[in-house]
């Protein structure tokens, strides 16, 4: 059976425009691969425990749960990854810690290099917001 990683898709919107939080990995090999806040199921864990531990220790977020909108998984070559959407109108802005090296939120007409999955997710935001022109 694949681990599963589980996360969120933050997103606000900023004059309009949906914008998501992204997280650049000190621990990958490469500091400016982009990615969601998510992490793997330690064995004890639900997938809820496990994305709002990972928020916590990410990017020290506490999640309110009762808000969690539940998007979908992808299935990739290693894992089972499943993200929810997570509003973050009413939050201020984030620290990193040691396993974050940045945070950034982007312009989702505009965002960096990211995996064919990450855009099959960021699709999925897009059908949710009802436009697609931008891919």
């Amino acid at each position: 059976m694949k681990p599963i990683s589980c996360g969120i898709i933050p997103y606000r919107f900023n004059k309009g425009v949906e914008i998501l939080l992204m997280c650049a990995s000190k621990t990958k090999f490469n500091e400016n691969t982009w990615d969601f806040i998510k992490g793997k199921i330690e064995h004890d864990e639900t997938e809820i425990e496990c994305l709002v531990r990972e928020c916590k220790e990410e990017v020290n977020l506490d999640i309110d749960t009762s808000l969690l909108q539940y998007c979908d998984s992808q299935n990739s070559k290693r894992k089972l990854v499943k993200l929810w959407f997570y509003n973050l109108n009413d939050y201020p802005d984030f620290e990193t810690n040691n396993e974050v090296y940045k945070l950034q939120f982007f312009n989702i007409r505009d965002l960096p290099d990211i995996s064919p999955n990450q855009r099959l997710f960021i699709t999925k935001i897009m059908e949710r917001f009802g436009n697609l022109s931008c891919f």
